[in-house]
């Protein structure tokens, strides 16, 4: 796939670059984006290039990128984009899901990647960390201590857009929020080249241009209110928590296995009163294909996995589910938990096969490298848990589609959920050239800290309130044997969002009423000021934060 630039594009900029102290990579004249087999990794490609890259052909492509070697250069950078009236996008990791860390035409890159620090201080238990960490590193220097904080699944994702994009946790999001929820304060600079220390508010001392900042910073992606530099996490305890424990169970798939966790994820989604220790997810992921079609995923994962994601593991198509009890109260392993376990493995006992408790066994250290292997039988600390649940590779080479609801309903168990769910799996899976990966998790029920959580920490994170939260990457093969350009996967799952939308949300939508979204942004939703209404729960919510400096341009709804 090419990709040319828009019509009248240019890399010539506006007003003369200014010199940093960091590296510069300027778009090359007359340059065309490849993704497909015969895309060449040049200097400028191979910086340019993030997650969403092959998603999104012709994107993924700034005037220049700028690896800010420190705040000045930041400054410099915010400055220029000012005198040039020109966008900044701002990346920690580069591994937004759909690219909205990335911009095109006349705009500017701004690399955080380099600000990696990371402080602890064990007097006010607090760590102070900068916003290109990765999830992975932080669980090793958290595990160190005994500490935790919930947070996404990805180990090269970095904290600067997790900590905006709010942070949610697959493995314990109903016990204990988001990753912003433990974020204490922030360091930012706004587009009027200030610095602030951006706090928590404190609810009996109000303070309007700092509690505004707070909110309209954390859980707003895409668009930035400023750049953030770095952030003051205070983490969790392994001492709190003891006697947790989890469950992984897998299985390969098949409709009446696949049917039958889904049914079972339902039931426990309808429980209102499921105490928040409990979490539950059920998904699919579609195995790593036996043969690669090279494109400029496979080729930056062969020459670049450092900014390509970790590079990735061989592993078999599969489908399973991953339960955690927390233990919130910190006292012995109770029976309430026991007989969760109990439930669970009674329950899909019958759908493990002996080919796979075979190929478990046989393939379990291959397994482990990509995803948990976790039983019940034995306590596990909560810190070793969040960073066994974090694959520390990419799960898949190719290029997607995406698209995520949140769900409202507590009566899947009996609305056709399952059946639902089970068919639009097996269409993507009956599709030549793409691969499901898919999650149904648990979020809600009276006693969610994902809902409880927004009384005590305003943000901007929207749909607390979810009770499913329903994850959809369809995978593709963007290139043919033969090295033509294969455009039928990428259609199929263009049309296969749109075509399940219909089914998950609306009059008749098994997930709810409401058309609620999450910041995975499907592509359809370029135009935010569009879609505000299914992201934002709120015109206020959404424009809020706009008495601050921000006379930068965007194609969302604020800031830099």
């Amino acid at each position: 796939m090419r990709a040319s630039l828009p019509a009248g594009d240019t890399i010539l900029m506006p007003l003369e670059f200014p010199k940093f102290a960091g590296n510069v990579y300027r778009r090359p004249a007359n340059y065309h984006q490849d993704v497909g087999a015969s895309a060449k990794l040049d200097e400028y490609t191979v910086h340019a290039y993030q997650y969403a890259t092959s998603s999104k052909p012709g994107f993924c492509q700034p005037a220049a990128i700028i690896y800010a070697a420190n705040e000045a250069d930041i400054k410099l950078a915010i400055q220029y984009a000012k005198d040039a009236g020109v966008a900044i996008a701002v990346r920690s990791g580069g591994h937004h899901f759909w690219g909205i860390s990335s911009t095109s035409g006349v705009n500017i890159q701004l690399d955080l990647s380099g600000f990696d620090s990371y402080r602890f201080d064990a007097e006010a238990g607090t760590a102070t960390c900068g916003v290109g960490l990765d999830l992975r590193a932080l669980d090793e220097k958290f595990r160190e201590i005994g500490a935790f904080v919930p947070h996404g699944q990805c180990a090269m994702v970095c904290l600067g857009g997790h900590l905006q994009s709010g942070g949610f946790s697959v493995l314990c999001g109903r016990s204990f929020g988001w990753f912003c929820d433990y974020v204490t304060q922030f360091r930012i600079i706004t587009a009027d080249l200030e610095t602030r220390i951006v706090r928590r508010p404190v609810a009996d001392r109000p303070d309007p241009e700092n509690d505004d900042l707070w909110f309209a910073a954390i859980g707003g992606s895409p668009g930035n209110l400023g750049v953030i530099t770095e952030m003051t996490i205070r983490p969790l305890w392994d001492r709190d928590y003891p006697e947790s424990r989890s469950l992984t169970t897998y299985m390969h798939y098949s409709l009446e296995a696949h049917e039958a966790l889904l049914q079972l994820v339902a039931e426990y989604n309808d429980r209102d009163d499921l105490p928040a220790d409990f979490n539950l997810c059920t998904f699919i992921l579609a195995g790593y294909p036996p043969v690669l079609r090279p494109n400029i995923d496979t080729k930056m994962m062969q020459a670049h996995p450092e900014i390509y994601g970790g590079g990735i593991e061989p592993h078999p198509a599969v489908i399973g589910i991953w339960a955690t009890w927390c233990n919130l109260d910190g006292g012995a392993y109770s029976q309430e938990a026991k007989d969760f376990f109990a439930d669970l493995e009674a329950r899909t006992r019958h759908l493990v096969s002996r080919i796979d408790r075979a190929a478990l066994q046989l393939l379990g250290p291959l397994i482990g490298k990509v995803m948990p292997l976790k039983t019940p039988d034995e306590p596990c600390p909560m810190s070793t848990l969040t960073a066994a649940y974090c694959f520390p590779k990419r799960v898949h080479a190719n290029p997607y589609v995406s698209a995520t609801w949140c769900g409202q309903s507590q009566e899947l168990a009996t609305n056709g959920f399952a059946r639902w769910a089970q068919n639009a799996t097996a269409e993507v899976q009956q599709q030549d050239g793409c691969y499901a990966d898919f999650e149904w998790v648990v979020c809600g029920g009276k006693h969610s800290r994902n809902r409880l959580n927004a009384e005590t920490n305003p943000t901007a994170v929207a749909w607390r309130d979810l009770t499913l939260l329903c994850f959809q990457y369809v995978h593709y093969d963007n290139t043919s044997y033969l090295r033509r350009e294969w455009t039928e996967p990428r259609e199929f799952s263009l049309a296969w969002v749109a075509r399940t939308r219909a089914g998950a949300v609306g009059p008749r939508g098994v997930l709810g009423v409401d058309d609620r979204r999450w910041n995975a942004f499907p592509n359809q939703d370029d135009d935010l000021d569009q879609a505000r209404a299914h992201y934002f729960q709120s015109e206020e919510v959404y424009c809020v934060g706009s008495r601050y400096p921000r006379d930068l341009g965007s194609r969302s709804k604020r800031g830099l």
